[in-house]
Parts: structure tokens; sequence; C-alpha cells
């Protein structure tokens, strides 16, 4: 059978090989034979006639049979591939046994050896039919299981040499695909149905993946009984069966590890990210949780790297999704290609990619079948239908309008079929209507047309909402406002359904009896949609908007309101139609009281605020805050509409009557105060009518009206009308009355007041009423009617406003006005009072124009000192009533703008002239001395603001003739306190004395004077012969103030005014026109701007003149505009603001910034580096903001690109500037730099921009990185500012994941380099303080592992392997290694020297060829550095490191290494020997026959180190390391004789250099080494080196006795012990050792003395030395019982220790028998005295001795002949005597032994017979010990030696109980 086959076979052959396979007598025999005869057999049948396959066949056959009943039985299986593989053309009867052999074979391999053929499997695949394509590619995934595969390695791609067969690459890949596919079981005839009871267990690994994971969500698969079950997810039956075929298994469990074993081989970077997602995604629906668990556990890291949206990915969703039946034409299906349709858990794992991907949603129809078929369809469950509603929302988001349009009704059909179906009350049926109300609004939004008159939609919507839950209403509501946007071009009739159904929802049917429901949200949603349907100028859609402003609900209010006020365009309805709709549905009744209104109080009042809206056409942001004042510039505009319908008019006063006089309300009443003054003009009788009619009614409002503000316009109105007719005066003295009563309310007679004073101001000077009614009021005023002072101001005040007061009330006028200046000096009055005083005394002035400079002085003296603005103002106005007199429009009624009354204007009489040119000099005067009050911030305030108002009123025409000299003359110290007021700390004092300086600059017309106005203003902000500080002091000291109270940011804010002008290369005028342009826009919008009295800050069309002006010349000034918007003064970053908004209006600053982008970036770049560091921070905000806007701009372009290294290194330079706030801005900067530039323009996935292709879009980011590198490297890296440093690491990592391979490769050592001394100063500071304060080592080694472990896993870590793995290559590695070594040797930090060193475990795993060069250098710097530095865990690591590259290292690399070791181990500190140890464990572990090749130069070592160096006080470190040395011995050694003896010369030189170490454990290492030695080799121990070895011990022996110095002692023994044939044949030798011993045995130490001993007990006894003479001095000394004076004196003097004495005393009685004296003559001279002390011993000792003492006693009696009775007499009976007394059975037995030796030799027992009493004794003892309970042993020994003694014992004792044992005292014996 061993004969070596010849192919091809014959006939004969066959036979006689056919015969021995059947005579093989067991399955080895078979198996040995068909390992060479099958393979030749197979080949064979190719070449050989018919006859010969019959035979065949045969064979076959039986070697089926045998094979099949012996699972254990070998096939060649490799023989057959190769077969099988080479030979292409075989025959199909040889491949098809050929594969039969192999498919049986390959499962009886063991795992490796499947490992091992798939590279042959995979070779064998090409160029065969689909069934031994689908067999070998089972086989291959069978042996999957077993693969180790690293993840992400590259070698995987080459491995099985799939890259160069794309066609095989994808058969695999499907195949994989298909078995994956594969489900556990399927039995049609099984419901999936089952209750909980009949439920089994089920395994966690075999139950459902998705009953695990979703047990406990909301969401999880629905559990309800599904009528269809898919038969094959996506496969088909035949399909099915061939896979099951060929992976041969039906083992579900097999299935299941298969299935992992794929998903870890698919894992090993062997195919791409593309061609595998989908094996994975459909793992993650397979059925067992370990097969999902394994795909989980990459499908991220996949998805994300796979794009969604290429289309063989979307194709792969819809075929596996619908399958191919709904996919694939007809004429393309094959049996191969038809997939069935995917059931529910295949279907919930696709959904989310189909979610991800963008087109998948618009390719159509296979969009709208996976809608319908998720909906709809089979295979559906309700988290399905709500992903399928997702992937609606993706279709309707994403398809092009034209394709959407035209699947629009189809989507529509669904959503509402889903409404229709999903009807049920649960959580998920309400889940998927809130999404459809939701998609159906946004289909409305996109496809308008489709909605635009359907309002069924609409209506069951509103239906929806009162039936719905809150959640569900919510997007109900969200829909309605899409839909809304559907319907705002409906028809007419459609929208006269929606105001109908609309009108319906917000107002309840009033002829309805039924209690109405409350349906908040539908009331809510008809609001929304009124206002995103209808215009603003529908009546209807106000009307209901108006009616539900008084809602129950607030929101609902608040929105109807907010819509009509404040949303409102410029677009109202038409205010006749409005009304007439509100008039046509004012059927209600709401009591109000004794009276009703037709509308619900705050409608009726909304209704009138809007309806006025419609009147005057303006929006004031919110009528209820409008001031009334501008309502009164209105009137002119209102009559116009008036006159148009004075029915309608008629109509509206009626509708205000109806409110007012129910509720009195302030702008209701002036509303009706209004149009009754309109009405009048309007000369209609039936308005006239009215107004008669409802004459007492307005007695009553006026009279009895609670609110103060109603009150007065009620008693206006009054006034008014009867000022109108003669007939009415009568009432006037029932006013009077009134008046003069003082029983009467304080209400009627302060309305009294007003409506008397208002009358008298509008009647002819002649009616008498006139005159009485000023007596009347000006006594109650003179007679302190101090709670009408108001109402009496006002009305005196429009008395002397229509000039009623003449000469015959000049006397009560001059008291009058004494009282007034009384009145607003003091704090009691309020300000309410003083305005109306002080626009009282402007009044007046202008009816005593005498007294004009008396009423300034009152005025411009009393509240000078007091920070009150308004009354400064009215103040102001009543200034320039005093010096205008009539002729200012201040003096003007506003409610008599519509009388038309020609003012004839006169002229001015040269008194006049007179008279103003004084009251001018007169109040400039005064403006001068207060605003030159510096200490006075409030009086200074008070001078601008009346100058302001002097210089808007009177400018034109007064100053251009007749006063400008006097003016002028006053300029310049005008404009010097303007100056510091713009200087002013106060922001309300700059604006004044910006706007005056602006004022005055357009007063002057003289080009002389002006220009010198001009130079003097600038000569304050421009000149730069002064600094800031200099100019505030020159300042200061002009006018004795505290600096503090200069604005230095105001001035600094008109010095970059200054500086924009002086930017333009222009004139000075057209300068100076620029500066106040600028200074007007800076101070506009300011908190005054929103009173009445904003007027003074408004020239006539100044700002837009400003602005177009400034435009101009932008160009000149945009980029420092754009600086000045980022100043770091608040102040002065919001003046700028407000000139941008002016200039720029709505336009967004980054389209600004874009068209001046080169302007703006120049100019930043080239300030960069100021000296100032206000423009060096406000550049970096700046730039800031650039970088996140405006970015593309900069990396699109290579004019900036270029920049780009000059501008980092500047950003670089700002960081690390001397102010905080610069270097805090910059550092944002550069950040914002690097993210939204550097890395944008490296990263390969930025959007490449239309006009730049791929290449040129890589080449640029190459081009940023050479930009960047070096001032990263070189500037930022090493720099000492810690920030800079922290930036540019961070910024290397993250250019690492996306800079250009060849661009950084040139910088690669300087990164690494720089990341690995990055990682001790990253780490925190809490392991360096932790780290030097604990002082336990094995703490501080956890903490310096931690550290290590933090650095390894941090991301500079990562950045450094990634550099590594696509940079390094053999080039760089050169450099690196030499700057590596470097960074070691320099490096202070504990991480970058350890990391550095694991990193060369990297580089050696990479690149092994190509650092062998460097390994030696690597492992010299990695020793010398474990040599200096003692930290135990940089010692650790560093020896891991040398064991693993050690294997790619030179041989003299190595030799050196372990001669290091060599060297360091005989090192006197025990750390290095620590290392030792370490490093060849390492070595052994990642080397293991590298030790066995240097086994002569580390294996002696290894033998030596591993001896113990103490019994005792070992610590956890040198346990493991002595564990470490005989693990290495055993693993390289086995057997330790077989090792000693192969390196037995190795192991006496390293003896030697231990015994001759100077320190003592490494002494004694030797002396156990030798000990072990002797143990081990025993005789066999050759006798040079026997000698050698004796020497070693002898020299050790010599010096002073230490700890562990008795090894030598006990290695001594052992050499005695076992080597005595060859100790025998050197006597002198023996002699050495004999003398050297007994010197050791003088030592004074008990315990070494009583090892010495012992092994002189050796000698004596082994080699015949007689001693025994010096050993009866030590034994006699030691144990012989002192008397009673000599022990008390030994205790005096004695100070040995009690238990090493009792060590010694044992030691010396159990050497007793070895030292017996074997001469006669010495044995006679001693042995008397020798058992005499024994004895006494036995009485005095405890019983541990007394068994040591009888111990000895027998093996002397046992070894000795000359003994006889007489000699051991004395000991016979105390020993007996111990054995019934005595609890210790170890005791008792040697007792026993001794009565055995006694009476077994007659020497011994010849005693007895003359000796009566001993033989008592003995046998009352041997009696006692028969009946011991304790010990049957005892028991039976003693029975035994009575029975074999019995001739020894007396017959019979008739006196027992007289015969005692000899008397002993229990103190005694125990």
């Amino acid at each position: 059978m061993t004969d070596e086959i010849i192919y091809p076979l014959d006939t004969t052959t066959l036979n006689r090989y056919f015969i021995q396979l059947i005579s093989c007598g067991d399955d080895y025999q078979f198996q040995e034979l068909i390992q060479t005869f099958l393979p030749v057999l197979i080949r064979s049948i190719e070449v050989q006639n018919e006859d010969f396959r019959k035979k065949a066949f045969e064979v076959f056959v039986h070697v089926n049979k045998r094979v099949k009943s012996r699972p254990e039985i070998q096939i060649p299986v490799q023989s057959l591939l190769e077969i099988f593989t080479t030979s292409t053309q075989c025959s199909p009867f040889a491949s098809n046994f050929s594969i039969m052999y192999i498919k049986m074979g390959f499962m009886r391999l063991k795992s490796d050896l499947q490992v091992e053929l798939i590279p042959l499997l995979f070779q064998s695949l090409p160029n065969r039919s689909n069934s031994h394509q689908e067999l070998l590619m089972g086989l291959i995934v069978y042996a999957l299981q077993h693969v180790r595969i690293i993840p992400n390695m590259n070698e995987n791609i080459t491995k099985y040499g799939l890259v160069d067969q794309p066609t095989i690459r994808h058969l695999f890949l499907n195949f994989l695909l298909n078995v994956l596919l594969l489900p556990y079981k399927f039995d049609e005839t099984k419901s999936r149905t089952t209750t909980n009871t009949q439920r089994a267990h089920v395994e966690p690994s075999q139950a459902p993946v998705d009953e695990v994971l979703f047990s406990t969500m909301e969401d999880a698969p629905s559990k309800e009984p599904e009528a269809f079950k898919q038969p094959f997810p996506c496969m088909n039956e035949p399909l099915y069966n061939r896979i099951t075929e060929a992976i041969q298994t039906d083992d579900l469990d097999q299935v299941e590890k298969l299935k992992a074993g794929i998903l870890k081989f698919l894992n090993g970077n062997i195919y791409s990210e593309n061609e595998i997602v989908f094996h994975f995604v459909l793992s993650t629906a397979d059925s067992r949780y370990s097969v999902v668990l394994a795909a989980e556990h990459d499908i991220k890291r996949l998805t994300v790297a796979v794009d969604w949206n290429l289309m063989q990915h979307i194709q792969h969703l819809f075929e596996f999704f619908l399958g191919t039946a709904k996919t694939i034409k007809q004429q393309q299906k094959n049996e191969e290609m038809i997939r069935n349709p995917s059931n529910t858990r295949i279907r919930l794992k696709l959904y989310p990619y189909l979610l991800k991907s963008r087109i998948a949603s618009t390719i159509f129809p296979h969009s709208i079948q996976i809608l319908y078929e998720s909906l709809f369809g089979n295979s559906t469950n309700a988290r399905i239908k709500y992903f399928s509603l997702q992937f609606t929302q993706n279709i309707i988001q994403n398809a092009e309008l034209n394709h959407l349009i035209g699947v629009s009704k189809l989507l529509l059909n669904a959503l509402e079929k889903v409404l229709n179906t999903e009807t049920h009350k649960t959580h998920d049926a309400s889940r998927l209507r809130s999404l459809t109300y939701v998609l159906i609004g946004k289909l409305s939004y996109r496809v308008p047309k489709l909605f635009a008159d359907d309002i069924r939609l609409t209506q069951q919507f509103f239906e929806a909402l009162k039936t719905e839950d809150n959640d569900c209403c919510l997007n109900i509501q969200e829909a309605l406002n899409l839909l809304a946007y559907s319907q705002k071009d409906a028809g007419v009739s459609s929208k006269l359904m929606l105001q109908q159904l609309l009108t319906q929802q917000v107002i309840p049917n009033p002829t309805s009896d039924a209690v109405p429901i409350d349906y908040p949200n539908c009331r809510q949603a008809a609001v929304s949609y009124v206002m995103n349907v209808f215009p603003s100028n529908d009546c209807t859609s106000r009307f209901i908007l108006l009616t539900a402003c008084s809602d129950r609900n607030e929101d609902i209010r608040l929105l109807a309101n907010r819509n009509l006020f404040n949303n409102q365009d410029e677009n109202y309805p038409d205010f006749q139609s409005l009304l007439k709709l509100i008039l046509l549905n004012a059927h209600g009744d709401y009591p109000m009281g004794r009276q009703t209104l037709v509308y619900h109080p705050q409608t009726y009042q909304e209704m009138i605020y809007y309806l006025h809206r419609c009147l005057i056409r303006q929006n004031f942001n919110g009528e209820k805050t409008t001031p009334l004042w501008k309502y009164e510039e209105q009137l002119p505009c209102v009559a116009e509409i008036a006159r148009q319908n004075p029915t309608i008019w008629y109509n509206y006063i009626q509708f205000l009557l109806d409110f007012v006089l129910v509720i009195h309300d302030c702008l209701s009443t002036y509303f009706l105060f209004e149009a009754i003054l309109i009405g009048y003009h309007l000369n209609d009788t039936k308005i006239e009518d009215l107004i008669n009619e409802n004459f007492s009614s307005f007695r009553q409002l006026s009279l009895f009206s609670t609110r103060d503000d109603t009150r007065r316009y009620a008693s206006l109105l009054y006034a008014y009308i009867l000022s109108k007719k003669d007939s009415n005066l009568s009432s006037l003295d029932e006013l009077i009355k009134i008046i003069q009563n003082s029983n009467q309310r304080f209400e009627q007679r302060e309305a009294s007041i007003f409506v008397l004073g208002y009358v008298c101001s509008y009647l002819n000077q002649s009616n008498s009423y006139v005159n009485s009614g000023k007596d009347i009021l000006l006594k109650m005023f003179l007679n302190n009617f101090n709670e009408y002072n108001f109402a009496l101001l006002i009305a005196i005040g429009q008395l002397a406003r229509m000039k009623c007061f003449t000469d015959r009330d000049e006397n009560q006028i001059e008291i009058f006005i004494d009282k007034i200046q009384s009145k607003i000096r003091t704090i009691n009055e309020t300000n309410r009072l003083k305005e109306k005083a002080i626009q009282t005394l402007g009044f007046l002035a202008v009816c005593y124009r005498k007294r004009s400079e008396n009423i300034i002085e009152i005025l411009t003296q009393s509240l000078v000192d007091t920070k009150q603005i308004e009354l400064q103002l009215n103040i102001g106005d009543a200034l320039i009533c005093c010096i205008l007199g009539g002729e200012t429009p201040l003096v003007d009624d506003p409610y008599l703008i519509l009388d038309h009354k020609s003012s004839v204007s006169n002229q001015t009489t040269s008194n006049e002239h007179e008279l103003c040119y004084e009251l001018i000099k007169y109040l400039i005067n005064r403006i001068l001395h207060y605003s030159s009050d510096i200490n006075n911030p409030h009086s200074r305030q008070a001078a601008f603001i009346w100058l302001l108002t002097f210089l808007i009123h009177c400018r034109r025409p007064y100053l251009q003739k007749t006063y400008r000299n006097l003016f002028e003359s006053e300029l310049f110290h005008l404009q010097t306190n303007l100056i510091y007021g713009l200087l002013d700390q106060d922001e309300l004092n700059q604006e004044l004395s910006c706007k005056c300086l602006i004022y005055i600059y357009e007063i002057i017309e003289n080009d002389e004077l002006q220009l010198k106005f001009n130079s003097k203003l600038f000569e304050y902000f421009t000149d730069s012969t002064r600094s800031f500080s200099s100019q505030q002091t020159t300042i200061a000291y002009e006018h004795n103030i505290q600096q503090s109270t200069i604005d230095n940011n105001q001035l600094v804010l008109y010095k970059e005014l200054c500086s924009l002008v002086e930017l333009l290369n222009a004139s000075k005028n057209i300068k100076s026109q620029l500066f106040y342009s600028f200074l007007y826009l800076a101070h506009e919008n300011s908190i005054w701007s929103t009173t009445r009295y904003g007027q003074l800050f408004s020239l006539d069309n100044y700002e837009q003149k400003s602005i177009d002006y400034i435009l101009i010349y932008i160009e000149q000034f945009i980029s420092r505009l754009y600086r000045l918007l980022y100043d770091p003064q608040i102040r002065i970053q919001q003046c700028i603001e407000r000139i941008w908004k002016k200039l720029f209006g709505l336009t967004k600053q980054i389209h600004i910034v874009d068209k001046y982008f080169s302007l703006i970036f120049n100019e930043l770049y080239t300030d960069m580096l100021s000296t100032r560091w206000r423009i060096r921070e406000s550049i970096q905000l700046a730039f800031l903001d650039i970088f996140r806007m405006s970015n593309r701009k900069l990396i699109d372009n290579q004019q900036y690109l270029e920049l780009f290294h000059e501008l980092f290194r500047r950003l670089l330079a700002v960081c690390d500037d001397t102010k905080e706030s610069v270097r805090k801005a910059a550092l944002t900067t550069i950040n914002s730099f690097k993210q939204n530039c550097l890395l944008l323009a490296c990263d390969p996935a930025t959007t490449i921009s239309n006009s730049m292709n791929e290449l040129e879009h890589k080449a640029r980011g190459r081009y940023v990185l050479e930009q960047i590198l070096p001032v990263l490297l070189n500037d930022g890296l090493y720099n000492k500012n810690e920030d800079i440093a922290k930036f540019s690491l961070n910024t290397i990592i993250e250019i690492i994941r996306y800079g250009d391979r060849e661009t950084l490769k040139p910088y690669c050592t300087v990164i690494i380099i720089a990341l690995f001394e990055a990682l001790s100063s990253i780490e925190p500071d809490i392991f360096n303080y932790a780290s030097m304060k604990l002082s336990a080592a094995e703490m501080k080694e956890q903490i310096d592992v931690a550290r290590l472990l933090c650095a390894r896993s941090s991301p500079l870590m990562d950045a450094i392997n990634t550099c590594t793995n696509q940079y390094v290559d053999e080039n760089i590695l050169d450099d690196l290694s030499g700057k590596l070594i470097e960074t070691i040797k320099h490096s202070v930090g504990l991480t970058t020297k350890c990391l550095i060193g694991q990193y060369f475990i990297t580089l050696a795993n990479l690149y092994p060829t190509n650092c062998s060069k460097y390994v030696g250098k690597w492992m010299a710097v990695l020793v010398n550095t474990m040599s200096v530095n003692s930290n135990r865990t940089l010692r650790k690591t560093y020896t891991s490191v040398l064991g693993t590259i050690v294997r790619i290292a030179k041989r003299s690399s190595i030799e050196n290494l372990l001669q290091k070791i060599s060297t360091w181990y005989y090192q006197t500190d025990g750390d290095y020997q620590y290392v030792c140890a370490l490093t060849l464990n390492s070595i052994s572990q990642s080397n293991q026959d590298l030790l066995m090749e240097y086994g002569q130069q580390t294996l002696p070592l290894i033998f030596v180190a591993m001896q113990e160096k103490s019994l005792t006080n070992k610590v956890e470190e040198e346990q493991q390391e002595e564990l470490i040395w005989k693990n290495l011995w055993i693993e390289h050694t086995g057997s330790s004789m077989t090792g000693i003896q192969m390196y037995m010369k190795g192991i006496i030189d390293n003896i030697r250099l231990a015994i001759e170490h100077s320190s003592y454990e490494m002494k004694i290492k030797g002396a156990r080494a030798i000990q072990m030695i002797g143990e081990t080799l025993k005789n066999s121990l050759d006798r040079e080196n026997l000698i050698v070895l004796v020497d070693f011990l002898l020299k050790g022996l010599y010096g002073r006795v230490y700890e562990g110095k008795e090894c030598f002692l006990r290695a001594i023994e052992t050499i005695c012990t076992y080597c005595k044939d060859s100790l025998k044949t050197s006597p002198d030798l023996i002699q050495r050792i004999y003398d050297h011993i007994l010197k050791e045995c003088k030592k004074e130490l008990l315990t070494y003395r009583s090892i010495a001993i012992r092994v002189l007990s050796l000698l004596a006894d082994q080699y015949d030395f007689q001693v025994y003479e010096l050993f009866w001095t030590w034994f006699e000394k030691a144990l012989k019982q002192p008397d009673s004076d000599e022990e008390e004196q030994g205790m005096n003097d004695n100070d040995e220790d009690p238990v090493l004495s009792d060590a010694y005393h044992r030691t010396l009685i159990e050497c007793l028998p070895r030292f017996w004296p074997k001469i006669f003559e010495i044995e006679n001279q001693y042995k008397q005295s020798t058992f005499n002390l024994l004895n006494e011993l036995i009485y005095h000792s405890s019983w541990q001795l007394q068994l040591l003492i009888i111990q000895s006693i027998n093996k002397i009696l046992e070894n000795t002949s000359t003994i006889i009775s007489s000699d051991i007499i004395s000991l016979i009976e105390p020993i007996v005597n111990l054995g019934p007394r005595t609890k210790s059975t170890g005791l008792k037995r040697e007792i026993l032994k001794f009565l055995h030796i006694f009476f077994g030799n007659s020497r011994y027992s010849n005693c007895l017979c003359e000796n009566e009493n001993l033989q008592k004794v003995l046998q009352f003892n041997i009696e006692e010990m028969i009946h011991d309970n304790r010990s049957s042993e005892i028991s039976e020994q003693a029975k035994e030696i009575k029975k074999s003694n019995e001739h020894f014992f007396l017959k019979t004792i008739k006196h027992e109980e007289s015969i005692q044992p000899t008397t002993v005292e229990q103190n005694d014996l125990f």
C-alpha cells in the first residue's frame, strides 16, 4: 500500500488497488491509500476505455459507502482541487467525480485547512458551469466563518485574487447576497398567528429581531396576524433550492453562523462600500440576532460612505422592494434575475435608505408603485405605512413640477384613501392621519391648480378639527395654512363658498336654537385661513377677523388683531363697502347695563378703529399706541372722503354714536368728534339734525364721563357744537353755574371748565360770554382751585392761543404769570401740569408781546437744572412763540383747519423787528451760557433743545436778512459748545449737538464763513499732532472739568468719520457735506423719533439727500464703513449700523459685500497689523463675517488663494496680540478661516463650482495646502502662545483627513513629530499632578497607564495613524526614523516617549522590509532611554516594543540587545531585572523561535533568573518576575534536565557572575541555581562541572552571615546528597567541604548554625567524619538542664530568642542519629551521658520535643549494634509512660515503634526477664493504648505488639491496683 501510484492507471493496477482498498484493516490505512489513489483514479478516467470506467464505478461505490459511514476519514481535497483547477479541459465525467469528492471531503477538514483552501477554490471558479460554481462558492462560504480578517487592511484586497477577475468578483458577491437572503424556515401550511400561551420559548439568537429590538417601542412592528405571507422574499423558489443545495446544510444555527461569517468577510476591505452596502442592509432584516448585530456593527459606516442618489443603488432598492416583476422589462427577465417582492421585515429596513435617496422619490412610476404597495399592499403594517407617507413627502418635495403634476391625482387619491381607511382611534392611525393631512397641504402648495376650486377638502379638514386629538389638530392647522396658498387664486364662486364656510366656523348661526359647541381649533384655523387666502382689501374677510377679535380664546383674539393692525399693508378695504357690510350684519344683542350693542363691545371697538384706518389709509404700527396728534394731521384727508358720500358719513356718525354713548372710549370719542367736525362742513341737514337730536347726549357724555381723556375730547366736542349755533349759548349759563357751585361733582366742574374755555375761544370777541368766561377762569386759577388747575390751564391757554386776552385783562394776566412761574419751579406739581403751564405762557406771549422777554426769562431759568426732556421740548415751543408771536404755526388750532379762514399777513413793524432782535439776542445769550456749563449736563441738554427748536422754526426766512449778523456773531461760540456736546457722555446731548451743527451748517450761506466753520470743526477730530489722550486733556484743561466726563467712544467715532471723509480726494466743501451727511445718518432713528417732537430731528428731505450724496463716493468709503461695523465699541457699531441701513436699506449685507468684495478685502488685508488695537480687532471681526458668508469668493478665486500664505501668517501673528480682546477675536476668526476656507478648499467632498472641473478642484486643494502648511508648521506649531499651538495642532489633524496625498507627503515627517510632541502637552494637568504627588509606585503606574490610554485614543493618535497609512513610504522613513529617535532623546513627556515606542511597532508591521535597516537604531534608543529613565510604565512599554520589532532586526542588533539584557541583569537595580524579564517575555510571545535560536545566550540567564530571591516578603512584582522567568524556561526547554544539560556551560558562567556579584540576592540566586542543578541532574552531573559548582558554593560561604546565605548550605547539602558517588572520588574536595561547613557551624546566628549543623550531620553520616565529640559539646551545652542557681543566672545572661533556641534544639536532636559515633570507643564513652540527657529531656520537654527525641532514639537503636539493654533501660519506663497520657497520635506512634524495636531485638528485650516491675509497666501502658478511643490505628498496633510479645508479660496480676507506674508530674510530661 505504500508503493507509489503511477498515472495513468490500467485495469490490472486498478484491480490490485481495489483489492487493497477492500482489505484495509482500519480507517487509517484506508485513508492513507485514498490520499494518493483517488486523485490518480479520477485523472485516469479521462484517458481510459469504457471497461476501465465500469470498474472505476465499482471502486467509487465502495469508496462512497465506506467514506459516508466513516465521517472521520479524510479525503484528499487539495489534490482534487488542483486537478479540478488545472485541468480545465477535463471530461464532465472527471469533473463531476472531482467536485463530488471535493464537496464530501471539504466538510471533513479542519477549519484552518478549509481557510487555506479558499484561494484555490476561487481559482477553480472561472470557466465552470453554474452548478459547479455555486457548489464551490458554497464551500467558500462554509469556510468564511473561520477566516480571521482584520478590517480595513489593504492586504485583504489582493489576498484572494478577486481584483483581476471582475466577473468572478461580481458572481461571488451575488452569491453571498443570496445566502444572506435565505429564510430560516418556510412552511406554507403553517399559520403565522400564534397565541402567547402556545408560543414556545425562543432563544435570543433565534428570536425575530424586531421583537427583540422593538419590544418596548411604540412604533414596534405590528403583532396583528397577517393573512398573507410572501414566500421566499427577494428570492424565487428555484434560486432558494439551488443556494440551499450549495451550502450543504439544513441546520438553521449553521446558516446563522454562515451569514455572520459572510458579513465579517465583507468587512475586510475586499469590496468597496457601494458593492456591499445592500448585503448589510438586508442582513439587518434577518430574524437572528447575531446576524443583525454583525450587520449593524458596520452599517452606519457604510451608509455614510454611500451616495444613495446613485442609480445603481436606487435600482436595487426598487428591485428588492417591489420585486423584478415590476422593475425589469419582460424581455430582459431570466430565472437568475427574478426576485419576489420583499416581506414586511425587509421593507422596514429598506425604507430608511429609500428616504435618504432624493432621486428615488423622483423616479416614476416606481415611486408611486412603492407608495401604493406600502399603503394598500399585503406585506405592510403601521410602521411601513408611516414610512410610505414620509416617502410621499419626499416625492412632493423633490419631484420636478411637471412630473409631479402628472401624478398629483394619484398621490391625492392615495392620501384621501388613507384618511378614509385609517379611522381607528389608535395612536398609529392618528399618526398616519396627522402626516396625511400635512402631505395634502404640501401637495396643494406645489400643485395649487389641483386644489384651487376644491372646497371639499377644506370642509373635510374643518370637520376633522372637531373630532381629532390635539396633536392631529396641529397638523391639520398646518395643512390648512398650506392649502390656503392654493386657494388664493380660486374662482369667484369658490371664494364665496369659502367665505360662507369660514363665516360658519367663526360666527355662530344666530337663528339656531341648539347650544353651540366650542371648537376653538376650528375658529383659529378659520382665522388663519382668512388671513392667507383673502387679500387685505377684502371686506368679508376683514369682517370675519373683526368678529374674531372678541373670541373667547385669547390666541384667536391676538391672531385676528395682529393681522388687522400689525401685519396689514396699505391696501385697506373700501371704507364705504366695509361700513355697509358691518351695518348689514348688525343683528346682535349684547346687553351693556340698560343699553344694548349690536356687536360685542370688543368687536365694536375694533371695528371703529379699523374703519378709521380705512379712512386714513395709513399704518401706525398699532392703533392703540398711535398718538392723537398723528390723527389730527389727517383731518383734511378724511374730510375729502366724507364729501364723496354724506349719506355714508351720516351712517358712520350714527355707528360711532351708538358705541360711544355706551362705552366711553377715548379714541372712539375722538373719532366721533372728528366725524362731527367734518359733518358740520358737509352742510348736510340730515347730519345736523342727528347732531341736534343727540345734543343732550353730548352734554351727558361731557359732564359725566369718568375717564379724563374721554372727558376732555367729549368736552371739546360739546364746546364745538355749542359754538356752532347761537341758540345753544344759553347752555353756557348752566355751565357757569356748575363751575361756581362747589357742591357739584369734580368731573362736571372740570368738564364745564373745558367747555367754557373752548366755547369762549371760538366765539367772537364782542360776545359778552367771552369776557365773563375769562374772568371766571382767571379768578378760579388765582383763587387756588388747585384740583382744577390742569383744566384751567388748558382753557386759559386755548383763550390765549385764539388771542382772546386784551389790555383789559393785563393786570390779571400779570398775576397769573407770576402764579404760573411759581408752579413751574415747584417740585410739588406734576409734569403734566407744568407742560400745560409752559404752553400757556407761550400762548400769552403771543397776546402780550412786550412781556415776551419776561416770559423767556421765566422759561429759561425755571427748569434748566432738571433732566425733564418733555418739559424742555415744551419750553422750546414756548420760546418760539415768544420770539415769533402769531407768525409761528404753533399757535394755530388744529381743529379749525377746515374753516378756510384766509389769514391776512400784516407787514411787520419796526418795533416788532427790534423786539425780535432783542429776544433772539437774549435767547442766544441764554443758550450760550447754559451750553457752556460743562459741569451740568442737564443745563447743556436744555440749551441744546432750545437751540435746535430755534434753528428749526427760525432758520428761514427770519435769519436770512434781519438777524443774520446777530446769529453769525455768536456762531463760533455756539460751535465750540456744540463740539463739546458731541463729546458728552449723554447720548441725547450728542444727538442734539449733531443736529444743531447740521442745521447751522445749512443756514450759513457765506462761503468764507462756511469754510471757517468747517475748518474749526475738523480741527478737533483730524489734527494728527495730538493723540486721543492729548485732545481729551486739552478739552478738560480749557473748561476746568474732569476728563471722565468726555465720551472717548464718541471722540473715536467722529475721528473715524473725519478719516472717512479724508479718504476722498475732493474739495473741502464736498468733504464737509459728506461729513455732515454721515453725522446726520449716524444719529438717526434715535429714541425720540417716535414722539411728536421727532420732527425736530428731521430736516426737509435731508436724509435722502445725504444718502444720495454718500452713494456717489461709496466705493471709496465702503471698506472703511464695513470695518467700522465691527468696531469693538458698541456705540460706534450702532452708529455705523444706522448709516449702513440708511445707505443700503433692505439689501442684505452679504450682497453688498459681494458687490464691493475686492475693495473690502484688500483694505482689511492691508491693515491687519495696524498699530491701533481697535483697528486690529475690528478687522478680525470683519474677517470673521467674510469667512463665514463669502468664503466661496475666496476659495474660488486664484488671486485670493495666492494671498492665503501671508493672510494666514498675519492671522497667527494677531492671535499673539498684546491685547486680550484682539487675541480672542483673532482666535475666533482664524478658526472660521480654517473651517470655511482651508478645509473647504481641501475637502474633496466640497461642491465643485460651475467654473471648475474636478482636476482643478483637486489642484486648488493642493495649492492651498502648499500655502498654509509652511506657516502652520514653522510659525504655528511651535509657537510659545499656547492657544496658537493648540489651534495649529487641531488644524493639522483636520488637514490630514482632507488633504491631498502628494501635497502633505513632504511635510509628513514634521507633522508626525509635531503630533507626537503635542501628545504630552495636551494631556490634563491632573495627570502630572497626581503622578508627582502619589507616593505608591502602583498608584503612579496606574496613573501613567491611564495617561497612555487617553493619549492613545485621542484624535492626535488617530491623525498620526491616518498620516502613516496614507503618506508614509520608503522615501520618508529615513528622515522620519531619525526624527523619531531625536524626539525620544530630547522629549520630556512620558506620553510622547511611550507612544513613539509603540509607533515603531506600527511602522514595523506596515513596512517590515524597509524598516529592517532602522530597527537597530530604534532598539538602541529604546534601550538607552530605559537605562536613564526609571519610570515603570515606560520600561514596560519599551520592553513590549523591543519584543515585537526584534523580528525584523539584523542579527548584530539582536545580539547587542541580548548582550545588553545580560549586562543589565547583573546590575544592582532590581528594576533592570524586571525589565529584562519583560523584554525576553515579549520576544518570546512575538517571536518564540528567536529565543531558541539564541538559546546559548538567553536561556542560561533565564535559568539563573528564575531562581527565587527569598522565601518571604515577596512583593507582587517579584512574584510576577519569577513567574515570567519560569514560564520562559519551561516554554523553551520543556524538560529541565535536558535544558540544563544543553546549556550547562552558559549556566555555569551565569552562576559565576551571580555568586561573584556584590548583591546578596544575586548570590542567593546562584546558590539556588546550583541546588536545582543538583536536584535535577543528580548523579548524571559531570565531575568537572561538579567541582566547579562546589568551588562556587565554597566561595559563597566566605564572609559574614546575611539573610539567605543558608541557600549555599542547602545547595551543598543537595550536592552532597545526590552526587555522593562523584564526590567520594575526590577526597580533597570532600575535606574542603567539611572544613568550610565546620567553620560555618561555629557562627553565632542560631538559624544559620542550625542549617550548617544539619549539613555537617550529613557529612558525618554519608562520608564517615567523626565529629561526635564536638557535637556533644554543642548538644550538652544547649540541652542540659541547669541547676536552680545556674538557671537563675542563665536567665539573666541569656538574651537569645526562645523561638530560635527551640528550633536550634530541634535541629540538634534531629541530627543526633547522624552524628552518632561509628567507633566503639567513642560510642562507649558518650552513650551513657547521651541517654541520660535524653531521659532528662523527656521529663522536662514539650510533646513536640519528646516526639523528636523518641524518633532520634529509634533511629539510633535501628542503626547501631553495640547498644545493649543496660544502656537504654533507663529510657524505657519514661518513654512507655508517655503513651497513655499524651493526646498526640504521632507521639504514640513513635512510642509503639520504640516498643516494636525493643521487643524485636533480643539485645534490648532480655532485660524483661529479670525485671518484673518493668514488665508490669509495659503491660499496663500497652493495655491503656489498646483501649485508646481516639485512634483505632494506635489501638490495633498496641494489640499486635501485645499479641506478638505475650511471652514477655506476666500471666496474672493479682494485685493490679497496687501496681502503679512511676509518677510523673503532668507539667513535666506536657
